[in-house]
């Protein structure tokens, strides 16, 4: 039976291949306008402040594993509640924000102590940076750094609750237009007022222009939060019912039409968990600072920043059909479920091979754009084929993961993180750089070897996961038109189809729910 969109209109794969493309461009437009601010400092340190670029990459990297990534993570939970709510109980929207702020402001609130208590010299950060064999010199830089960037930590939580929200009631272009002006803001700021090398501008040395660095980013999220702002209460976008302040004791109550406090937690930590990938790559470039190279650093830092842009494609095609995919098991249309995963792991070997091609024939341009070292230059080129050959495999695994999440089986992607990156990759990374010695050109040359067996064990699962055993368990086995499109992550089950008042919330068993990865 050919797929299709409504009713039994037939679909073919090109208009398929049409609709995925078009739920996924302002979501991708979207997330490269979110990330562009740390390659753009990377950027602009490559090439005017060099001796700055492995302090920043440092603190980038910290400031992401004990701040934004527990944000994000936790904030998940938005990513699976709010859709289903805004269609079912638009009034609970504001009680899910809520219970969402209290979690995740409950699990950044130590690291922020963390930051704000340590010094250049001393204190819990310092002890951390210090036992992973970060120089002195560079912890000084860090901690000035995040001194700075971490306040802006409240501001990317509320930014990131706002633009959930709009985007569960499918207002996206706007996002995408506030994310443009802000990326233009961080360029400007950065040519304005962090300055160049021998810019009478910066005075008081690298340190100074650190912390101008450190206060940038703080102001760029500032700016996109306001702006966020500003498009709730003056352009007010959303569905006003969607608006209705809860009181703190329905935070813990139990509510039989709500999704429970405890659930709501369950998700966030699991949201955690499933950005586990992001963490791996921040050990393996604390490792490779561990080495105490700061051309080796510089090096790791503008493929850290590159490697992230590439990933916006295939995530664009994972979100894409993560919707298709749903909407299909909640119409119970086995048969075209397995047509559109079987089309979305093609694209993801389409992508793979066009982003490899891609950064392997423009090398120069793209290594030449964020530095002007030579030594970095030389490095970089060394390591080049493996990076070229890693995003090929790296493509593949954000649309092989995609496919585990648009059904439903995070837990199980999860798992498979563990043992093949933490159970394989951090050992076999620290034999090849440390032991061995090899450094980061070691490291590029190992790089795929864990993210082939991950694909695989992946793409094993979605090939022969039975579809029908997934529809009855996303779907509850409920029919009706609740189940038809409309309630596809599964977590409505409905007790009695004659009276709406009755209606309970479930999690579906084992926690798995769908999730977006960020990465």
């Amino acid at each position: 039976m050919p797929a299709t969109i409504d009713g039994d209109e037939p679909l073919s794969l090109w208009l398929l291949l049409r609709k995925i493309t078009t739920l996924s461009l302002p979501t991708v437009l979207l997330q490269i306008t979110s990330l562009l601010p740390f390659p753009l400092t990377t950027l602009h340190l490559g090439l005017h402040h060099p001796p700055l670029l492995p302090p920043y990459a440092l603190s980038n990297l910290t400031g992401n594993i004990i701040g934004v990534m527990l944000i994000v993570g936790s904030l998940t939970s938005l990513d699976t509640l709010l859709p289903v709510y805004y269609k079912s109980k638009p009034e609970k929207m504001g009680l899910i924000i809520l219970r969402s702020v209290v979690i995740t402001m409950t699990i950044v609130l130590p690291s922020l102590l963390i930051i704000l208590v340590s010094t250049k010299t001393s204190g819990p950060l310092h002890s951390i940076l210090l036992s992973v064999n970060v120089e002195e010199t560079l912890i000084s830089n860090i901690t000035i750094y995040l001194h700075y960037f971490s306040p802006s930590l409240i501001f990317i939580l509320f930014s990131n609750v706002i633009n959930k929200f709009l985007l569960a009631q499918d207002v996206a272009w706007l996002q995408v237009w506030v994310g443009g002006f802000t990326v233009m803001f961080h360029w400007g700021m950065l040519k304005v007022y962090v300055g160049e090398e021998g810019d009478d501008s910066v005075v008081g040395g690298d340190e100074r222009v650190m912390e101008r660095v450190g206060m940038l980013h703080f102001l760029t999220p500032t700016v996109e939060f306001s702006l966020r702002l500003f498009a709730i209460l003056i352009l007010r976008p959303h569905d006003p019912s969607t608006i209705r302040t809860p009181t703190l004791s329905d935070l813990f109550i139990p509510q039989k039409d709500v999704v429970s406090f405890t659930q709501q937690l369950v998700i966030s930590l699991n949201g955690i968990l499933s950005l586990s990938e992001w963490l791996y790559w921040e050990v393996l470039t604390f490792m490779i600072s561990s080495l105490q190279d700061n051309i080796e650093i510089s090096a790791q830092a503008v493929v850290y920043s590159l490697i992230p842009i590439f990933y916006m494609l295939p995530l664009g095609v994972a979100i894409g059909s993560g919707v298709v995919v749903g909407q299909k098991i909640g119409e119970r249309r086995e048969e075209e479920v397995r047509r559109c995963l079987r089309l979305t792991g093609g694209l993801g070997i389409a992508c793979g091979i066009s982003m490899s091609l891609f950064c392997s024939i423009f090398k120069t341009p793209l290594i030449n754009t964020f530095t002007a070292q030579p030594e970095v230059i030389r490095t970089l080129e060394k390591i080049w084929p493996g990076v070229c050959i890693f995003i090929f495999v790296d493509q593949n695994f954000a649309v092989n993961g995609g496919i585990l999440r648009a059904l439903g089986l995070q837990s199980t992607m999860s798992k498979y993180i563990l043992i093949m990156l933490y159970g394989f990759g951090v050992p076999l990374a620290y034999m090849v750089v440390i032991k061995i010695e090899k450094g980061i050109e070691g490291l590029w040359q190992m790089m795929f070897a864990p993210y082939i067996g991950l694909i695989v064990l992946i793409a094993r699962k979605w090939i022969y996961v039975d579809i029908t055993e997934v529809m009855d368990r996303l779907n509850k086995g409920e029919e009706g038109p609740e189940q038809n499109g409309d309630d596809r992550h599964g977590l409505l089950k409905h007790f009695n189809d004659n009276d709406s008042d009755d209606d309970k919330l479930e999690l579906i068993e084992g926690g798995d729910v769908e999730m977006i990865d960020y990465k």
